[in-house]
Parts: structure tokens; sequence; C-alpha cells
């Protein structure tokens, strides 16, 4: 506009998330559903809902006033950089492996099922690493 200010290209009425027909943009639901905007222009975009634009500006903000060293979970450096031959084995790709669970499964009830399964056949390399932290502790 001549003020400035951004405009929406959106046609009058578009939402641009929402369900599929409804919406330009209806997968985007899921990333404004967690209220948090990853660049500069979409706290300034008309395309997203001022209410999310707000709402994820208090988040920022009360990262930065809340957020000091003493409300940050401390880190055990030794757990957290710990490694051995077991702790190697056991590195999957856990966003492979769940996709193709997810794609070999017929229903809700086998998709658990698989799960189960592939859970209890990565139990004999997880638990040594288990085995491995606890007696770290």
């Amino acid at each position: 506009n001549a003020d400035g200010s951004y405009v929406s290209l959106l046609k009058e009425g578009e939402k641009l998330t929402g369900a599929p027909g409804e919406s330009k943009y209806p997968s985007m639901g899921y990333i404004l559903g967690s209220v948090k905007l990853w660049d500069d222009f979409m706290f300034d975009s008309p395309n997203i809902d001022k209410k999310y634009r707000d709402e994820s500006k208090v988040l920022y903000s009360d990262r930065v006033k809340y957020g000091t060293p003493e409300t940050f979970t401390a880190v055990d450096w030794d757990l957290f950089c710990y490694d051995s031959p077991s702790r190697r084995r056991a590195s999957f790709d856990y966003a492979t492996e769940f996709a193709n669970i997810v794609t070999s499964a017929t229903g809700a009830a086998d998709l658990e099922q698989k799960w189960r399964a592939w859970i209890d056949s990565q139990n004999s390399i997880v638990q040594p690493v288990l085995d491995e932290l606890n007696a770290i502790n």
C-alpha cells in the first residue's frame, strides 16, 4: 500500500491454510499450529492470520524474558557425547525407518503392530547401549 503496509494477494475470502479445497496451502496448517513463524516476513505477512503473528511474537518475547541459564535443563556432557561401539551400532535413520513402517501398514492396528515389532527387533541393538548409559549414572 501507499502507507508501506503489505497487501495480501490471496483472493477475497481465500485462506492461506485450512482444509483441502478451502485454502491455498492446506498442508501448512500444522506448521502454523506450532505458533512459530520462521522468518521476519511472516511476522508482517497479511497472509498469516494476525492472531498467529501476535502469538508468535509473544512466544519469542517470552523466550527472551524467561530464557536464562537457570531455566534450562543442565546438560550432562558425558551422556550427551557418549560414544562406544554399541552406541555407533544403535544409530538409525529414524525418519526412514518410521516412513517404511507407515507406508507398509494397512491400517491403524497394523501400524501399531508393525511399530511394536520394529521396537522388539531393535532391542538387541539398543539394550546394550541403555545398559552402558545406566552404568555411567
